[in-house]
């Protein structure tokens, strides 16, 4: 709970607190009953809305709104707090307002509550005030049914008021005291603070223990007090560097940050240390000097643990240069910099690349330096980021990987523990940061001399080419795909009137093709068939197959006539001859893909690979490495458990680069039409023979995993066909994977489903069902094929009533009208099976709103139009309705209809009493079962929530005992 000094000293401030502590009546609030509601305005107050539990004289008592501002103007300030005085007596302690709706052990535990705001405003009232703010609202809407109070009335309230009284408050308004037409009740209400969110109220309690004072605490009061002090103090901030004693004064700072450092038990100094070090060195150029020291210090351990590549060393040099040997006027430094920052951020992927190994992250402080270079150390100096309130980098909750400053990256550099924290490290952190107050202590005293010396780089290896000896390259390529190709290439031209075209195929990040024609002295670009971009990955890929260990070719020239005549150019190593210049992790990631020898790889490309490289490893070979186990709740890939669903980044990490590839199923339309339903995205490792489905909730979701583990000998698109079979491990709480034939079977939390031998494949699923009676597959192909005969249906019924309505028969011989018929009871079967199988299964309430339950409302009208409803058939539906919260227009057609019916059922009536309070129940029932079950629901007042269960009686029994829980726990 607060101290009582908190509160008291906000609301009553004095000396220099005045200057931007305000205080602002607002007027007075009615309390006729004495009980006190806090509540959004807007959503909050309603007839049920509880008060809290302790009362109040009743009476008029004035608001008072505390406003945090260093504005002398008064045009803006912080909503922070809101107090009524109920006596003239002090608070002496304060304690949460609660309604006696809280949870009573979270009350004895000490848990906070608060009411919610969801319109950012928030008011004091009492309950006879609420009901006369009702009874007014239901009267405007009566008399203009799309009114609501704020559009209508308040908005221009507001705004007047902000005229009338402007101090503090925008243009729209931030408070306004509301007289309740025809009553003498006032509500004053005002912004809640920096908006929407959840607010605790707080009873002040004099001596005696009684009350005193109301107060709703919208900002922490003395965080944002302390935020305000901080933005004067920076206004009026001196550095030692601009004082006559600086270099004294500096002295003695890093004497005692020394200090800190020695006593600091992980060896490390704090964020908030430097900053105050970087603010009082005053200088930005010095402070980026200092930080280019940092990259300099730990630069060497990138060529020691990473790999040769020099990129980031020539990179560093050229902002070393800048910092240390500027030249040119402004603009000129202005355009280095954005070149520094241009540079850096086409290495920064190949900065993260090897991100496994712990002494890459050197390279991407040198990325991070060029960036401080361009923004003048605003990123470490902080001066005008008002939120930093002292964090330390070491913390992963405030600070983002992204945000890290350069000299702190250095430190996890030269630590070479990016993860690792305590006094384990310790020693080194030490080490790192007494060096760094060394350098930066002479940076201060001698600015333009440069603390650390860069090596010079070595020169470019030349090239090398290597004697291949494949055998396409005497010129037997692989016949088949380079015939294609060329065909191809030829009845796309056809008619074209070309003298020669050539094709230029680049393999890095998927196929880059570009097809040019010449006819006489013109050349130009024409778009490529799509056909084309498969042939030209299938040549390479055959070509490499050849020889794994000699490589894959960069980029090739294919140049063809119309006769049929070609050459084919192939660019293995030589990265100046490319057609496009490529980034550095462009080539590390093609040599992953396609590894070859040492022998076969060029010295430019090695220095780019790590140390750890492993050469002569062929994806094949990879894809048999790999293992996979389920043990109880946990999926692992080669031991790295893994969170399900699965994240398609994860997945990429562990098998490498993907490819993506649609699955769908097949039917007929109501015409014999051939049709594709089930569209789903995959992830497709064609050597690892895995293939991965994303959610149809979540396309950033994986919801199940395919292993292809037997070779595929039926077609069967819903499941992409990889290239070759699974070849690693897979096992089942230890023991290794029996193909069990069109079987299920369970291992904790995961479902593992088995296709017919012939399609060959196992899905490993994770399925959050609501009902267990039968697998999430079952329930996720009937939602499927039940919701492709919903749309079928509805296509046909409006087919066949066209028909109709010109005196024609839709299908020669069969009445459109018995068609009608059957067709409206096949349409309200279809879409609520689906419906009620997507639920059975786990889908969300969202998501079946979206896609099934206007559908299936308009089933429900549809079949009325054709034949009554049996109450029998009803009861699911109109839990459906109630369950996923039909929208009130349609929920309003289909009672009209019910009406007309004459339909009566004491547990349907009750169902739609929910919606509907004035909606009459009959006395009678046909499911004696459900009404003992919703009476003694409504009779016990017991709150109880839907979850997960066994349903004996099917999909339509969840959803109808659902439906009667929801009803249950209403307030």
């Amino acid at each position: 709970m607060a101290s009582p000094g908190y509160f008291n000293k906000f609301f009553a401030p004095g000396g220099d607190m005045q200057d931007y502590v305000h205080l602002l009546n607002i007027g007075q609030l009615s309390l006729p009953s004495g009980r006190l509601i806090a509540a959004d305005p807007l959503v909050g107050l309603s007839r049920d809305t509880p008060p809290f539990t302790r009362t109040v004289p009743a009476g008029e008592y004035e608001v008072v709104l505390c406003i945090l501002s260093d504005d002398p103007r008064k045009s803006y300030g912080e909503y922070a707090a809101a107090r009524i005085c109920f006596t003239n007596r002090p608070a002496v302690r304060f304690e949460q307002a609660l309604t006696g709706t809280e949870d009573p052990e979270e009350v004895q535990a000490g848990e906070s509550f608060g009411f919610p705001v969801d319109t950012g405003l928030a008011c004091f009232c009492d309950p006879r005030v609420c009901a006369a703010l009702c009874d007014f609202e239901e009267q405007m809407q009566q008399e203009k049914p799309d009114s609501d109070l704020y559009n209508d009335l308040w908005c221009d309230l507001l705004e007047e008021n902000a005229r009338r009284y402007p101090d503090y408050q925008s243009d729209s308004g931030n408070w306004l005291n509301f007289q309740i037409p025809g009553t003498d009740y006032h509500l004053p209400l005002f912004q809640s603070g920096y908006g929407d969110g959840c607010y605790s109220t707080y009873w002040g309690l004099d001596e005696e223990g009684s009350i005193c004072q109301a107060i709703i605490e919208f900002i922490g009061l003395e965080d944002e007090y302390h935020t305000i002090l901080r933005k004067q103090a920076r206004k009026t901030f001196q550095p030692d560097g601009q004082q006559a004693n600086g270099k004294e004064r500096m002295a003695s700072r890093m004497a005692a940050l020394r200090g800190i450092v020695q006593q600091h038990p992980e060896g490390h100094l704090p964020l908030a240390n430097r900053v105050e070090l970087y603010r009082h060195i005053g200088n930005p150029v010095v402070v980026q000097r200092i930080l280019c020291e940092c990259c300099k210090k730990v630069y060497p351990l990138w060529e020691q643990y990473v790999c040769k590549e020099q990129s980031f060393l020539c990179l560093l040099r050229a902002a070393n240069d800048f910092l240390y040997r500027p030249q040119g006027d402004p603009g000129e430094r202005r355009a280095t910099q954005e070149k520094l920052v241009s540079q850096a951020r086409q290495l920064s992927n190949y900065a993260t690349y090897y991100g496994e190994n712990a002494r890459s992250i050197t390279a991407y402080a040198i990325v991070k330096l060029c960036y401080s270079i361009l923004c003048r150390a605003e990123d470490v100096l902080l001066w005008e980021d008002e939120e930093y309130e002292g964090e330390d980098d070491t913390d992963s909750n405030y600070f983002d990987p992204d945000a890290l400053p350069p000299d702190f990256i250095a430190e996890l550099a030269y630590v070479g523990q990016p993860g690792a924290a305590g006094t384990a490290t310790a020693p080194l952190r030490r080490e790192y940061w007494l060096w760094f107050l060394d350098m930066a202590e002479t940076l201060y005293n001698h600015p333009q001399q440069e603390y650390l010396t860069l090596p010079e780089p070595a020169p470019e290896p030349g090239k090398t080419l290597f004697t291949r000896r494949q055998s396409y390259m005497d010129g037997s390529y692989p016949l088949r795909p380079l015939t294609e190709m060329i065909r191809t290439i030829q009845e796309h031209l056809q008619g074209a009137g070309w003298d020669k075209t050539e094709v230029t195929i680049n393999i890095f990040g998927g196929i880059s093709l570009f097809l040019s024609v010449e006819k006489g002295t013109e050349k130009q670009l024409v778009p490529a068939p799509d056909k084309l971009y498969n042939l030209a990955a299938n040549l390479r890929k055959q070509m490499y197959n050849r020889c794994p260990a000699e490589g894959a070719w960069m980029e090739c020239l294919l140049t063809l006539t119309p006769r049929g005549d070609f050459t084919l150019s192939l660019n293995y190593d030589d990265k100046e001859a490319l057609s496009r210049e490529q980034s550095l992790d462009t080539f590390a990631a093609s040599f992953k893909e396609f590894p070859r020898s040492r022998l076969f790889t060029p010295a430019w490309w090695q220095n780019l690979l790590s140390y750890d490289t492993a050469y002569l490893l062929s994806a094949a070979e990879k894809a048999a490495m790999l293992q996979i186990h389920i043990d109880g709740n946990v999926l692992s890939v080669n031991n790295v458990p893994l969170e399900f669903p699965l994240s398609p980044n994860a997945l990429v990490r562990l098998l490498g680069e993907e490819r993506l590839a649609k699955g769908y199923s097949t039917a007929k339309d109501y015409d014999g039409n051939p049709v594709e339903y089930n569209r789903t995205s995959f992830l497709l490792w064609n050597d690892a023979g895995i293939m991965a489905g994303r959610d149809d909730e979540d396309y950033n979701r994986i919801s199940a995993l395919y292993l292809q583990l037997l070779e595929r000998t039926e077609t069967d698109t819903s499941v992409p066909l990889p290239e070759h079979p699974f070849s690693g491990t897979f096992s089942l709480d230890g023991l290794p994977v029996r193909y069990e034939e069109e079987n299920t079977v369970r291992s904790g939390r995961f479902e593992i489903t088995f296709s017919a031998s012939a399609k060959g494949y196992v899905e490993i699923a994770c399925p959050s069902a609501r009902c267990h009676q039968f697998p999430g597959h079952h329930y996720r192909t009937l939602l499927q094929e039940n919701r492709r005969l919903t749309l079928d249906d509805k296509e046909h019924i409006r087919a066949l009533e066209k028909a109709e309505a010109q005196g024609k028969e839709y299908h020669p011989g069969i009445s459109n009208k018995k068609l009608l018929l059957q067709l409206s009871k096949d349409y309200l079967v279809h879409a609520f099976t689906a419906l009620s199988a997507g639920y059975a299964g786990g889908k969300s309430e969202k998501y079946l709103r979206s896609i099934l339950l206007g559908p299936l409302a308009e089933a429900v009208l549809k079949r009325y139009e054709y034949r009554k409803i049996a109450v029998t058939d009803l009861l699911p539906v109109v839990s459906a309705f109630i369950l996923l919260n039909l929208d009130p227009r349609d929920f309003g057609k289909f009672t009209d209809r019910l009406k007309a019916s004459g339909v009566r059922d004491f547990v349907t009536d009750t169902l739609i009493r929910y919606k509907l309070p004035g909606w009459e129940i009959a006395d009678t029932t046909v499911f004696p079962e459900w009404k003992a079950r919703l009476t003694d629901t409504l009779s016990s007042g017991k709150t109880v929530a839907p979850g997960a269960e066994e349903s004996p009686g099917g999909c339509d029994a969840l959803i109808i005992s659902h439906a009667i829980l929801k009803i249950k726990n209403k307030p």
